[in-house]
């Protein structure tokens, strides 16, 4: 896998991809075993060089990892040891389940490795992590058309109402945040949308914060 020094964006099957036939040879190409785990980021150490060059170079999501493997302890260890030498470098997030009463337990052991966790109740095969997915992969197909789409049904609703569940205000922001515009112009023009109500979010999550609109927005490597 080659070191990833230039644009880099998209998904990343770290430890191998299933193949869609049983073809001869497919699963020569995953990492399973302890012994496979060894020749990745030991002896050839391959999974090891991309994964430190990935973390510091971009923002990255990890998708089906928990705290306790061996890759994600190798990271938070690497980035620590990194941001205890001063070094800055992009935050890291994680889509983690939890169980009926886990959630804040849950949350404490990925912040205490200095990764950010997106928490989702883990039930029925985890059906709301896929559908957050196939609802992004869509938003992220329609492009312009997409976030238009937001504003159309969001932006009229009354800010407080948006909630850590369903934070249609932080779509919206996402949306208008669009560098060619478009959205923005379109939310304008939405005179109901556009209601006193509006001005809080618009100004604390959207301008004032540190890093946030008027910046071009980090490339997001999903692994």
């Amino acid at each position: 896998m080659p070191i990833p020094k230039n644009h880099w964006d998209g998904l990343v099957y770290l430890h191998g991809l299933l193949p869609d036939t049983n073809r001869a040879g497919g699963s020569d190409r995953l990492v399973l075993s302890g012994g496979d785990f060894g020749l990745a980021y030991l002896t050839e150490s391959w999974a090891a060089r991309f994964v430190s060059e990935l973390v510091r170079r971009y923002t990255v999501c990890f998708v089906g990892y928990s705290v306790s493997d061996p890759v994600m302890r190798y990271i938070s260890d690497a980035v620590a040891a990194d941001r205890e030498s001063g070094e800055s470098l992009p935050p890291m997030f994680a889509f983690v389940g939890y169980q009926p009463g886990t959630k804040a337990e849950v949350e404490e052991e990925w912040a205490a490795k200095d990764i950010t966790p997106v928490p989702y109740l883990d039930e029925d095969n985890h059906k709301h992590l896929h559908h957050t997915l196939h609802a992004w992969a869509v938003l992220y197909r329609d492009g312009l058309k997409g976030k238009l789409q937001i504003i159309n049904q969001a932006a009229m609703s009354p800010p407080h109402e948006s909630t850590q569940e369903d934070d249609f205000v932080g779509r919206v922001l996402w949306a208008i945040s669009d560098p060619g515009g478009k959205p923005a112009r379109h939310f304008a023009d939405l005179t109901s949308a556009s209601s006193i109500e509006w001005l809080e979010p618009l100004s604390h999550r959207l301008w004032l914060e540190p890093d946030a609109g008027g910046t071009e927005p980090e490339t997001l490597v999903a692994v």
